[in-house]
This record gives structure tokens, C-alpha cells and sequence, in this order.
């Protein structure tokens, strides 16, 4: 899906078009981490590489509910409640493990890559901000 969304990809990182295309090989290549949240609520969003969120992060998203993938380069993730699963890359092939995976649900309500605002949040911010707008324009006057 990274590949998809990520036009260059396979040009600037090799070392994971090998990880990709040989199911024999584990380790995601250094320094790239796979983070997963689920997604209810919100928009599908899609996002090549850019920089943001909380932790002003290098990384690209795909959000199509119910999960949502953001794969980082070198970076913590935009939203620190988000899951790491970049471990499965250490699985064999054939192999399978029982995992339980505390994922948060994020929701997608705004298309700017690494938001993750619910509604009312949007909401409270949006009027804070036509109140300070209308504050201001009657201290100019």
C-alpha cells in the first residue's frame, strides 16, 4: 500500500523492495517502523511522505477504516497512541503467533495527514478561533 501511495519509493529505499518481495526475509530495513490504529470514524485519507503531527514525524498514512497504517522513516509516529506492529516483520513466512494488539481508535475526520481531532475537538477549536477572531477585529476599532 506504502508503494502505492509513495511514487518513489521503491527508487529511494531498495533495501524494502527486497524485504517486500522476498516472503523469506524478515526485518523491516533500519530505520523505517509500521504503526497501525483503528479507524471508525472519519474520512479514508492517504498521505505520501511529509513531516507533522504532535511529533512533527517523516511519514506516510493510509487510513481506509477500519485501520489505519503510518509507516515512519527514522521518526517517533505523528500521534503517540498509536500501535507499533513493525515486530510482525520478525515472523517467518509460515509462522503463527497469537497476539493481542491494544490498538487506539483514531478518528480521520480532517484530510491533514497525522490529525487526528475528534469532532468536537474540531468543533471547540473552530469557535475559539472565531472568538479570538472577533476579539481581535474589536480591539483594532
Amino acid at each position: 500500500m506504502f508503494f502505492s501511495v509513495n511514487g518513489h519509493l521503491s527508487e529511494q529505499h531498495p533495501e524494502l523492495v527486497k524485504f517486500i518481495l522476498n516472503k523469506h526475509e524478515k526485518y523491516l530495513p533500519n530505520p523505517i517502523q509500521i504503526y497501525a490504529y483503528y479507524n471508525f470514524e472519519g474520512n479514508l485519507r492517504y498521505s505520501s511522505f511529509s513531516a507533522g503531527g504532535q511529533n512533527m514525524s517523516l511519514f506516510s498514512e493510509i487510513a481506509f477504516p477500519p485501520l489505519g497504517f503510518v509507516m515512519c522513516y527514522g521518526t517517533l509516529p505523528p500521534d503517540d497512541r498509536m500501535y507499533n506492529i513493525s515486530f510482525f516483520a520478525e515472523s517467518g513466512y509460515n509462522e503463527f503467533r497469537d497476539v493481542v494488539l491494544k490498538m487506539p481508535a483514531l478518528p480521520t475526520h480532517l484530510h491533514v495527514a497525522g490529525t487526528y481531532l475528534t469532532k468536537k475537538e474540531i468543533e471547540d477549536n473552530y469557535r475559539k478561533h472565531e472568538e479570538e477572531t472577533t476579539k481581535n477585529m474589536h480591539n483594532k476599532t
